[in-house]
């Protein structure tokens, strides 16, 4: 390179001269070398300083460029150079924003937000405008950084909104680097040589160049578009559709038909699958905003919130009720007085009669002839008189009640006072009531401007409204009856009835042109008897479906065998059971049945009287099981309630019956969700290695001859097949499979990852080998052979020569009659080596 050219680099302001502010120093970060950038003298040698000498214009320099990266044009002084001196320099007109967006971009220590709250917390403000998130080594993004704000000024502590790339990012040579509203994954390790730290103040930054290049290695690349974003971008496109003229759900079937010929929709199939799924959430919203409200009005939070609200408007509450007491009082207060008035006239009167009764008296004591009379009349007086004086008695009490219950007042004339200044809290009252008024209508007012704005934006979001306000049609649905009558009884349940059993079956199956070797045949019966789950895995051709088919048809279950093939893309239980629509309020049960037998299944007795019911879930894996089938899981347990919850308030639990079991078929490609450890442990996994066989199939016989003899009820054919309780393991089957657990639980790092062989697995074997090493009589290890291969053997998953080691150990170790595990076990050897040392029952 001719250093005498000039060089282009990303810098960062460090200082200026205390004796001139226009010259300063700037801290070189990356060179551009080849269109490409690196960190300062990794690629080629810059200067030994990483500093730039600027001669003018660095004041102009601090008032563009604080706390940011910037770019600037060098070239090498013409001076002589001197130890410790900046090799180049430059001035402030050199220099110019970064252009480009995949120039170079912060990386911050911090997982990877929610897709609806992009928020993270820094103790230091970003300093470029795309920031990557690091977390054990792992580099996600870019991300924009949207808007930055303190949250806390006394930590320095800032509050960054960050967002995923809105638009697709691609290199000079139209190369596409990053589609819109997605991040990429990158392991530190692969661009380790573009990071560099920097020392922006007395804060440390750790930046990284060339993001074009960083993004070419990425390893995993995520959509990470927000609801917000997903309805604005993809609704408004589906609104502007001519075709679609409400988004009503009864129109949602015709509006996924229109959208699957857009290009739009073949692109990102999975946004507009998360829209749908976003439009059927928005049905259960006034519900949700009636539960939210509830509780917050009932928390603490809102209880201050609403006493506070009441004590700032009393006034306007209490203003009627304050005059009505007003009025009451003011009647009390006139009503008192004429009493009063009244009582004193009385008084006065009584006095009067008294007076003159004496005087009458008085007079007529001297008169001999009226002696007689007089005395009478006085006796008459007497009485009067005491009557009268009850009566002044009486009313001096009321009086005296009366000046007690007003003795505030001790005229009338402080009762005049109180009524004035009663009058001039209430002009008060008045005047807060106008100001309160006036305060109303401007509350009003904006109120009213909100709702103009408000009503703006419906009119736009017209479309979504309507589809999230429309009602389901329902359409009417053929019942279908599941009920499958049973017409054997048995007495007892021994080895005796279980073959007899085994034998009804396997010839009926040979009725229907199919023969199956007894001790495969007892295996299966034994595996769905006992086992919630039971898995049919193998490639496809080896006759899995056909099999289970036929099965459930020689057991006489009718339409308790059902059917369900199981869809791409199913993610929850509306998908294989149904969902509660709260806007229509009614259940809406899946097109799979299960709803359907699962509910005439509710009754006491169906155990007794009706036939035990199998699930064939279809391509079991084709979607994850823990999505879809999560409510059926934890009944691989018998401490489990075995109920569903259905969110419908006229039905909401669903009782599962022990006797209904589920029998999944699984195939092994590219196709398919591999099955977890938690799915692995609640299963037998029954192998079905071979093609079928041609001596297998052989001519079925007419209706009439298939006719299937030996029907059990649901509760029988459970009970037939239980282990007797408390039941052990002889000694050496134990000790077999002791030494099977504890090679591939040793913890030795020289084996590899362990394997765990839980308490359910454990029991489900002992279980089986009770019930069936009476049935399998070839071998006395017969039935432990097939329980290990179904148990254990699919758990042996893991990676690396070490893992391969315990493989062999465990090989080493197993008896030559478990001929099944052997020859299980070997074939995952050989892939595994095969595939670089990569280990799988199931790959």
């Amino acid at each position: 390179m001719n250093h005498t050219a000039e060089r282009a680099i990303i810098a960062y302001l460090d200082h200026s001269f205390r004796n001139s502010s226009h010259q300063g120093i700037v801290q070189a970060v990356f060179e551009k070398i080849n269109d490409e950038y690196y960190p300062i003298n990794t690629k080629e040698h810059f200067c030994d300083t990483k500093m730039v000498f600027v001669t003018a214009g660095y004041d102009d320099l601090e008032s563009r460029y604080t706390h940011e990266l910037f770019e600037l044009r060098v070239n090498e002084t013409s001076k002589e150079m001197e130890d410790g001196k900046c090799r180049y320099v430059s001035t402030g007109q050199h220099a110019s924003p970064i252009k480009s967006k995949l120039v170079t971009a912060q990386i911050i220590k911090n997982v990877v937000p929610d897709h609806n709250n992009m928020l993270i917390t820094t103790s230091n403000k970003p300093i470029s405008k795309l920031v990557f998130l690091e977390n054990d080594d792992i580099l996600s993004g870019p991300f924009e950084v949207v808007s930055v704000n303190i949250e806390n000024e006394s930590f320095n502590e800032y509050l960054v909104e960050l967002s995923a790339v809105s638009q697709e990012q691609r290199s000079a040579d139209q190369t596409k680097l990053l589609q819109s509203f997605h991040y990429s994954e990158i392991h530190l390790g692969l661009v380790h040589e573009k990071v560099t730290t920097i020392k922006l103040g007395a804060n440390d930054f750790t930046v990284i160049s060339d993001l074009k290049d960083a993004l070419n290695h990425a390893e995993k690349l995520i959509d990470h578009i927000s609801d917000h974003d997903l309805v604005t971008r993809y609704g408004g496109m589906l609104a502007s559709n001519p075709n679609i003229r409400n988004f009503s759900k009864g129109q949602r079937d015709l509006i996924r038909k229109q959208v699957g010929t857009i290009r739009e929709f073949r692109v990102h199939k999975p946004r507009f699958n998360k829209l749908f799924d976003l439009f059927d959430l928005a049905d259960a919203w006034p519900h949700e905003r009636k539960t939210l409200l509830d509780e917050f009005i009932e928390s603490e939070k809102g209880k201050e919130i609403l006493q506070a609200f009441i004590d700032d408007n009393k006034d306007e509450y209490f203003q009627e009720e304050r005059a009505r007491f007003e009025e009451r009082l003011t009647q009390d207060m006139a009503d008192l007085t004429e009493s009063c008035n009244q009582l004193r006239q009385q008084k006065a009167a009584i006095e009067t009669q008294v007076r003159q009764a004496n005087e009458e008296l008085k007079n007529s004591v001297n008169i001999d002839f009226q002696k007689e009379q007089a005395a009478e009349e006085a006796s008459k007086l007497d009485s009067t008189l005491l009557e009268k004086r009850k009566q002044i008695d009486d009313a001096n009490n009321d009086l005296n009640q009366i000046q007690e219950k007003f003795q505030q007042y001790s005229s009338l004339e402080e009762m005049e006072n109180y009524r004035t200044d009663l009058s001039a809290a209430i002009k008060f009252a008045n005047n807060d009531l106008e100001k309160l008024e006036e305060q109303k209508d401007n509350i009003q007012k904006q109120i009213s401007d909100s709702n103009d704005e408000l009503l703006h934006e419906l009119v736009k979001l017209k479309p979504r409204v309507d589809m999230l306000s429309g009602v389901l049609k329902k359409e009417h649905k053929e019942h279908i009856s599941f009920n499958t009558p049973a017409n054997t009884k048995l007495e007892s349940f021994d080895t005796t009835e279980q073959s007899q059993f085994i034998e009804s079956v396997s010839e009926q199956l040979t009725d229907f042109g199919r023969k199956v070797d007894f001790e495969d045949l007892t295996n299966i019966i034994t595996c769905v008897s006992q086992s919630q789950f039971t898995l049919f895995s193998g490639l496809p051709g080896t006759g899995k479906t056909s099999l289970a088919k036929l099965i459930g048809k020689a057991a006489g279950l009718d339409n308790r065998l059902l059917n369900i093939p199981v869809a791409r893309g199913w993610t929850s239980q509306r998908d294989v059971l149904g969902f509660y629509n709260a806007l229509s309020q009614s259940y809406v049960p899946s097109a799979t049945g299960l709803y359907d037998l699962i509910n005439q299944m509710q009754a006491q007795n169906d155990g007794d009287v009706n036939a035990p019911a199998i699930v064939l879930l279809d391509e079991f894996n084709l979607s994850q099981p823990e999505h879809y089938f999560s409510p059926f899981m934890e009944m691989a347990d018998k401490e489990s309630n075995r109920v569903i919850h259905t969110g419908d308030q006229d039905n909401p639990m669903l009782a599962v019956p022990e006797h209904i079991r589920f029998l999944g078929t699984i195939n092994h490609d590219e196709s398919v969700q591999s099955l977890t450890p938690r799915m692995l442990d609640r299963s037998a996994i029954v192998h079905f290695e071979e093609q079928i066989d041609g001596s297998a199939i052989i001519q079925s016989t007419s209706e009439k001859e298939a006719k299937v003899k030996q029907i059990l009820s649901g509760n029988d054919f459970i009970r037939l097949f239980q282990p007797k309780a408390n039941t052990a393991l002889p000694d050496e089957v134990q000790n077999i499979l002791n030494d099977i657990i504890k090679v591939l639980y040793d913890d030795n790092t020289k084996f590899g990852s362990q394997v765990i062989v839980s308490y359910r697995k454990i029991k489900a074997i002992t279980n089986y080998y009770n019930v069936a090493s009476s049935l399998m009589i070839s071998d006395r290890l017969t039935a432990l052979d097939y329980a290990v291969s179904q148990h254990i053997i699919p758990l042996l998953n893991g990676f690396g020569e070490e893992f391969g080691v315990r493989l062999q150990a465990l090989q080493h170790i197993l008896p030559d009659a478990l001929t099944k595990t052997n020859s299980r076990l070997q074939r995952i050897i050989n892939r595994g080596q095969l595939n670089l040392h990569t280990y799988g029952a199931l790959l």
